[in-house]
């Protein structure tokens, strides 16, 4: 990133690939990501399965007039969308954990690395428009991994 009259623009794509590199080193560090993509995919796995029960029903129970079997596999069907919604939920709540503890890590970073930048830095930028920056740059982020794991699960 480069800093001109106040404002830091991307010169490269080399930039962006730097920066999604920094951020995916952060990311693979934080099992709650983990967790809430493995709750992701087994929320669809359970929902893949009720057009299947929903056929069994129409198939065996009301073609057959089999009132035992309507009751039993309906009982299932609402036993398996309430488990799926279950794991819909932890995936939301464990991603935006995720996604807090890899926004705080980068604000973190950022502000260590400030001591060690050199006085002509300084020079140039403003303190508080450093500070702001950081700040709103990580908002991005949060907003970016929040929107990508909450939307998707």
């Amino acid at each position: 990133m480069r800093w001109r009259r106040g404002v830091r623009t991307a010169t490269s794509s080399t930039n962006v690939a730097r920066a999604l590199v920094k951020l995916f080193k952060h990311v693979v560090n934080v099992w709650h990501f983990y967790a809430s993509v493995t709750l992701m995919i087994l929320a669809a796995l359970l929902s893949s399965l009720i057009p299947y029960i929903m056929r069994y029903i129409i198939d065996a129970g009301i073609v057959k007039r089999s009132f035992e079997v309507i009751l039993n596999r309906s009982s299932l069907l609402i036993a398996l969308v309430a488990v799926s919604s279950l794991f819909r939920l932890g995936s939301g709540y464990v991603g935006s954990l995720a996604t807090q503890r890899v926004v705080h890590m980068l604000r973190a970073s950022a502000f260590e690395s400030m001591p060690r930048k050199p006085a002509r830095f300084f020079s140039n930028v403003a303190v508080g428009q450093a500070i702001t920056t950081i700040v709103n740059d990580t908002g991005r982020v949060d907003g970016f991994l929040a929107f990508e794991f909450l939307e998707c699960s």
